[in-house]
């Protein structure tokens, strides 16, 4: 553990529990005797670590669809759309149906796009009101899949599969010194959270916008 440690909290944690599902069907039939980590610990986040997912800037988003516009992946443009202007998980993003975009009402009874679908991790019904950024984004990008992203072979994402996609992007850009080279997919959730906040959002309403189940999540937000 202390060797695995000073390379990250979540590596050395990943490897420790790699190891004890390797070990268990051993202690389970009598192989082992004893369960060596038994009493291991996990490795605790450090007080003063910098944030594992941090929020984006605008010029970082903008540069990113940029690019990934120009390498001709429309698709992966709209993945980054999803979680920048829905604050979607990357689950929601690699499976949203495109039937999930529907037409509802403004409370001046004006057409307004929504987005209506059962969440991937939850699987609760969530019925919100689509931003017209991204929707302006959505309405200038084609429709390839049964899903709103996609990947080259216009099919839905695969979460490992949108995570390396989207770090070839930051390493092409962070090269050049436009984007910083520890952003994620999970920290353009983490940007339209403080983006509600910061826009005086309650915390049933940021629950609502980010699928929360409880209000702990929207307050760290605030």
């Amino acid at each position: 553990k202390n060797v695995w440690a000073p390379r990250g909290y979540r590596a050395a944690n990943l490897r420790i529990q790699m190891l004890v599902n390797a070990l268990e069907p051993a202690i389970v039939d009598g192989r082992v005797s004893a369960d060596p980590f038994l009493r291991l610990k996990k490795v605790k986040r450090p007080h003063d670590a910098a944030e594992a997912n941090p929020i984006w800037d605008d010029a970082e988003v903008e540069a990113l669809i940029a690019l990934a516009l120009q390498r001709k992946m429309p698709g992966l443009a709209r993945a980054i759309a999803l979680g920048r202007w829905a604050g979607f998980r990357r689950g929601t993003i690699c499976t949203i149906p495109l039937h999930a975009r529907t037409k509802g009402y403004d409370v001046a009874g004006h057409v307004h796009p929504r987005l209506y679908w059962l969440t991937e991790k939850r699987r609760v019904i969530c019925d919100k009101p689509e931003d017209p950024r991204l929707t302006e984004f959505l309405t200038s990008t084609p429709n390839r899949a049964l899903t709103i992203a996609y990947n080259s072979r216009d099919e839905p994402w695969k979460g490992r599969q949108l995570n390396q996609a989207i770090d070839r992007l930051i390493d092409a850009l962070a090269v050049e010194g436009n984007v910083r080279p520890n952003l994620t997919i999970h920290g353009l959730r983490h940007t339209r959270g403080v983006e509600l906040a910061l826009a005086g959002a309650s915390d049933s309403e940021i629950m609502s916008q980010l699928e929360h189940r409880s209000s702990r999540s929207a307050q760290i937000y605030r």
